[in-house]
This record gives structure tokens, sequence and C-alpha cells, in this order.
């Protein structure tokens, strides 16, 4: 097992290497830095397929774990092909992006700046995909209560980010919510839910590789991703296109900043 995981490991590595070399080399063409985030996507998706084929078992962990990530892979791929698509039009997916990392995306890259989140992105997906790897190099039959906690916990992550985002782009259609801000459906109770269900998706799997020898040291995975969304590229970004917006300030102070939560009760204005 050990050999067959720091086999599949480096086979990982050079995979997730050329995806985003290819995806790189796109966004310098394109002069567009959006092309990059959909190569992330699709590199979960490259390393499941591929880890699981050259271990050439599929046993149940191994069938449930791979699908759950290209299901994951699939939708997101989808959604960051159309958001790409309006950050060209200069069109938001949640705001109008007028500024914030939406518009700057939607500028001309920087090689160097390119060039440094392509070498980053390599290393994060791959330390992100460590509880992927190590059960799709494990040979193991049996289906655990961890197994069953881990997928229970994807399908309520999934429907966090899957529902959020739809709630998003039917939001944008309608002309008369030009301007505004979402703050109906999942939005009421979680600023960012479609980040919650994002962070609770990799636990998920990591609750999946616990069931597996050495499991436990891959939590490295989960945790760097939810340090990613909570502290750098996720609600950080968010939060601070979107400072001076009057309107936005008024959500942050009744609704939840992660965790979904009811929102707290508007204060009546004093009556002279």
């Amino acid at each position: 097992m050990v050999f067959m995981f720091w086999a599949n490991l480096v086979y990982s590595t050079a995979l997730v290497f050329f995806n985003m070399l290819l995806f790189f080399s796109i966004a310098m063409l394109d002069r567009n830095n959006a092309a990059i985030d959909m190569a992330w996507s699709l590199g979960f998706m490259l390393v499941a397929l591929t880890t699981i084929i050259r271990t050439g078992t599929y046993e149940p962990r191994q069938m449930l774990a791979t699908t759950l990530v290209l299901i994951w892979g699939f939708r997101m791929t989808l959604y960051l092909f159309f958001r790409t698509m309006e950050i060209k039009g200069l069109k938001g997916f949640r705001y109008k992006a007028t500024k914030g990392p939406a518009a700057k995306r939607a500028k001309k890259p920087d090689f160097r700046d390119v060039a440094q989140g392509f070498l980053s992105q390599v290393v994060l997906m791959l330390i992100v995909l460590l509880p992927l790897i190590l059960i799709n190099s494990t040979m193991d039959s049996t289906l655990t209560a961890l197994d069953m906690a881990g997928t229970s916990l994807w399908l309520v992550g999934f429907f966090f980010q899957a529902v959020a985002d739809l709630q998003v782009y039917l939001f944008k259609r309608n002309p008369k919510n030009t301007d505004k801000i979402l703050t109906t459906g999942l939005w009421k109770f979680s600023r960012h839910p479609n980040y919650f269900g994002e962070v609770c998706m990799w636990w998920g799997i990591w609750l999946m590789a616990l069931a597996v020898p050495g499991g436990i040291y891959t939590v490295v995975g989960p945790l760097t991703i939810t340090y990613l969304l909570l502290h750098v590229s996720g609600v950080p970004m968010a939060e601070e296109a979107y400072k001076g917006n009057r309107e936005y300030q008024k959500y942050k102070k009744r609704t939840s900043k992660f965790l979904p939560w009811f929102p707290k009760a508007q204060k009546r204005a004093k009556r002279g």
C-alpha cells in the first residue's frame, strides 16, 4: 500500500503539473487569468480517475470516494466555465464585477503573478488530494461507519454549494437585481454558503480516509482548503471586494460569516 501511495502521488504530481501548465498557457494566450480556475476542478477529476485506474482495484471505498470527487469536479467545472464567460464580459456571477477579484481576473494577466499562482495551485491541489490518493491506493473492500459519516457530510456540503450557486445564478438573471446583493435562500444564513459547502465536502472525503491505515495524517488536506477559503482566497477576497458597499455592510452585521445560522434581529430605529 505504501509503495502504491507514493507511486500514485508521483503520477498525480506530474498530471497536476502538466494540467496546470496547459491552462497557464491558455491564460497567457487568451490574456485572461480566469482560464486557470478551471484547471483546479479538472485536475481533481484527472487525479481521481488516474489513481484508481493505476491501482487496478475498484473496491467500494475507492469507487465511492472517486465518484464523489468526479461529481464535485464536473459540477464545478461547468460553473467555472460559465463564470469565466461572464468575467470576459465584465459580469460577476454574484455581483456586478466593476471592482474586486472578478474584475481583476478580467484584465490582462501579469506573467509573474500567473506563474506564482500556477506553482502554488499545483502544490495546494496535491495537498488537498492526499486523502483521495490514499483511499485509491488502498485495497480494502470493507465500508465502515466512517465511510457513511464522510459520505453524509459530503452530501451536506454538496447541497450547500450547488444550491447556493444555483440561487446566485437565478438571482443574477433577473434584471431587477442589478447592483443588488443576494440575501435570501441559503445566503440568508451564511454570507458564504458555497465555501461552507466546499469545506464540508473535503472533510467528508477525509473521514473516509480515516478508515484507511495512515489516513489521519492526510488531515493536512482538509485543513489546507479550510484555511485557504477562510483566510486567503475565498472569504477575505469576497469581503474586501464589497467593503464600501453599504447594503453589504448591513447584510454583514446580521448574517453569519461562514457557518450557517439564523440571522441577527435588526434593531428598530428609535422614535423621537
